[in-house]
């Protein structure tokens, strides 16, 4: 009797041994995920203050959506250089080349001369209708302004202009070009780093202000 009481004696505490192992087993195991848990909690905290802001939208996104490359998209009137090409919403894109100039312009017989003190500045501009339907290319006689020395200067009109193609706007078909150059009278000391030519166009709602600068 003795030898069977201490037996069941030792089983009983080599159970309960065994369920405080087991125990402890357990809240290594549970302490090991939380710690899992918490530093994938930090790691998403991380990489949500790169990408998102503090009401979990996507900034990234939102960067990308602000503003865009078209010119009449824009603010703030858009500076470029002559060369530079811009390009509007509706798929027309357009370059003012630069300038030449000339004292007299038309047939050498019976030529145009400018007014005493100033030449012909002769505008070599470039537009094109990459769209799908007709839109309307800049007209020069009422969407630009020449810029010089606080001074404004509107096309002028030539007779006779047989060196040069003149540059014709207005609306044209998809794939359509025009190019020529537009005529204006400046003094005659300027040259083209002096002139900045302004395409300015808010008829029905547009939003062209374009300044080319040499």
């Amino acid at each position: 009797m003795g030898n069977l009481s201490r037996r069941k004696t030792l089983i009983g505490i080599s159970g309960v041994a065994a369920v405080a192992l087991a125990g402890c087993a357990g809240t290594d195991e549970t302490s090991a995920d939380d710690e899992s848990v918490d530093t994938n909690d930090d790691t998403a905290d991380e990489n949500g203050d790169d990408t998102a802001d503090g009401n979990g939208n996507d900034t990234d996104d939102e960067s990308e959506s602000e503003g865009s490359g078209y010119a009449d998209e824009q603010d703030e009137q858009v500076e470029v250089s002559y060369g530079e090409q811009i390009e509007l919403s509706n798929g027309v894109v357009a370059t003012a080349h630069g300038f030449v100039f000339e004292d007299q312009l038309g047939n050498p017989d019976f030529p145009s001369e400018p007014d005493e003190g100033y030449q012909y500045a002769l505008l070599e501009f470039e537009a094109t209708n990459n769209s799908d339907e007709a839109e309307r290319l800049p007209r020069a006689w009422m969407d630009f302004q020449l810029l010089h020395d606080g001074s404004q200067y509107d096309t002028a009109t030539v007779l006779g202009l047989e060196e040069y193609e003149e540059y014709d706007g207005g609306e044209v078909q998809p794939g359509v070009t025009r190019e020529g150059v537009v005529v204006f009278e400046v003094p005659e000391d300027t040259d083209e780093s002096d002139l900045d030519l302004v395409w300015h166009d808010d008829f029905l709602g547009s939003n062209i202000n374009i300044r080319w600068s040499g």
